[in-house]
């Protein structure tokens, strides 16, 4: 058997990076999906689903415990909740949630960066061009950002996490 010291040395030779859950949302439908299959076989619960309303709310939670955090959520409204679905109002996010909805969101730069290039979109109805010059950008560096936030045609068909107004 390995070494602990012979085991680190044998991962570290393909160091991998993971961003926060809160810098990749687009994940965050696969994994609760994932969860509440999960949770909903193991409880024997007859939950079934989500509305786009309560992904819309998991989606604005900053998860500072990442998937872990998110994990454990799905689990407890699994338990608790008395319907079919999840919905918004059902104890989703526990005590941290109650605490933020009562203080405005204050997203963080990546999601700021995110959300603008969106509304830069949105203007100019997906020009990417006419885009490109309202950020005073170059297109490829436009097509980049797009790919970096993952703003794809399901953003461009209105995702509702990435309204502002």
């Amino acid at each position: 058997m390995p070494r602990r010291e012979d085991l680190y040395y044998r991962l570290g030779v393909v160091p991998l990076e993971l961003l926060p859950l809160r810098e990749r949302l687009g994940d965050i439908p696969v994994l609760v999906q994932n969860f509440l299959e999960k949770f909903r076989t193991r409880s024997q619960n007859a939950v079934r689903g989500l509305g786009r309303a309560t992904i819309g709310k998991i989606r604005q939670y900053p998860w500072p415990g990442n998937v872990r955090e998110l994990e454990f959520a799905i689990e407890r409204a699994v338990i608790l909740c008395r319907g079919e679905q999840l919905r918004p109002e059902d104890p989703l996010l526990g005590e941290d949630a109650r605490q933020a909805e009562s203080e405005p969101a204050f997203p963080t730069l990546t999601e700021a960066k995110r959300r603008h290039v969106f509304e830069s979109l949105q203007r100019t109805e997906w020009d990417i061009e006419a885009s490109a010059d309202l950020l005073d950008v170059t297109a490829a560096a436009l097509r980049r950002k797009l790919e970096h936030h993952g703003l794809t045609e399901e953003a461009k068909r209105g995702d509702p996490t990435l309204q502002t107004g």
